[in-house]
């Protein structure tokens, strides 16, 4: 079975981390940031540990924006072979907006 992880604020940190460990378990891995500089060379490192070529997707994403997680979810191939299933969404920015309504 295919597995993909959805890891949001990846560039550094504990999201590259978790990213790197999702990898060496074989799973697809899709980061996303808000920091496009630091995302591009996160996505060059991961590309290097990546088993196989086409493991890694990075999507500049401000997560408080509802227009770039839709690009985010967009970019993510969800019925497509090896991405053919989502089975792990993180959700790790530096900070957080939520509020209770």
């Amino acid at each position: 079975m295919n597995k993909t992880a959805v890891i949001t604020g990846s560039a550094r940190g504990l999201g590259f981390e978790m990213a790197k460990q999702f990898l060496a378990h074989k799973y697809n891995v899709s980061i996303c940031d808000v920091n496009k500089d630091a995302l591009k060379q996160a996505e060059a490192e991961l590309k290097k540990l990546a088993p196989k070529k086409g493991m890694v997707i990075a999507t500049p994403c401000d997560v408080t924006k509802l227009e770039d997680l839709e690009k985010l979810w967009s970019t993510t191939p969800a019925s497509t072979s090896p991405w053919s299933r989502c089975g792990t969404l993180s959700r790790r920015p530096s900070t957080s907006s939520w509020t209770s309504t």
